[in-house]
């Protein structure tokens, strides 16, 4: 009688077990981060030096809104444009464990940048549509040819979505370099009226 009762206690545990194994949730597999291709780094090397260009560029567009407002909000809307790119860009990069892409221009062209944020009126806006422009075809022409050998799928949804934006900046700028610098009204600072003149004794 007793073995009897060992046996059908241990029937009811390995039951109960078993069927609390088939209510568990399935756990899924840990799927470990494949590492970008080579030619994927040599990809992300390369554009992010060209997203660095469009966005300092437009950076210095922004700082002469004293002097010219009007192409200061033109180049905070391409700025803000190219940073919503470039964020989930990185985010692929270090998702991927590859860090060595650029965050900054080379130094010449800070120093020509540099130079052009000394430019006002007319001179600046030559300058800057004259290294603008450049910039964003050659990156167009460069994601063009490179989008079709990308294999990590994030890393060319992402170049399909930086290539709309910067066909949609090199029609941007081409309209707007045509237009002629108008310099900004300045109003009178207060105090700076005219006086009434003095009544004469």
């Amino acid at each position: 009688m007793h073995t009897t009762f060992k046996l059908l206690t241990a029937l009811i545990l390995s039951t109960t077990l078993l069927h609390a194994q088939s209510l568990a949730p399935a756990v899924a597999p840990v799927v470990a981060v494949q590492p970008l291709s080579s030619g994927d780094q040599a990809y992300a090397r390369s554009v992010s030096g060209m997203i660095q260009s469009c966005l300092q560029i437009s950076l210095a567009g922004r700082r002469i809104k004293a002097n010219d407002p009007d192409l200061s909000e033109f180049s905070t809307k391409i700025s803000t444009s190219f940073t919503k790119q470039w964020t989930p860009f990185v985010d692929v990069c270090q998702k991927h464990k590859f860090h060595t892409i650029a965050i900054d221009v080379s130094k010449n062209q800070a120093e020509a940048i540099t130079k052009m944020s000394k430019l006002r009126g007319t001179e600046f806006r030559s300058t800057y549509f004259g290294m603008f422009k450049p910039e964003v075809q050659k990156a167009i022409a460069f994601i063009t040819a490179s989008a079709p050998k990308i294999q990590n799928l994030e890393l060319k949804q992402n170049a399909a979505a930086l290539l709309e934006t910067l066909t949609k900046t090199a029609e941007s700028l081409n309209t707007k370099s045509a237009e002629p610098f108008t310099p900004p009204v300045k109003a009178n600072k207060p105090g700076k009226a005219e006086k009434p003149g003095k009544k004469k004794k």
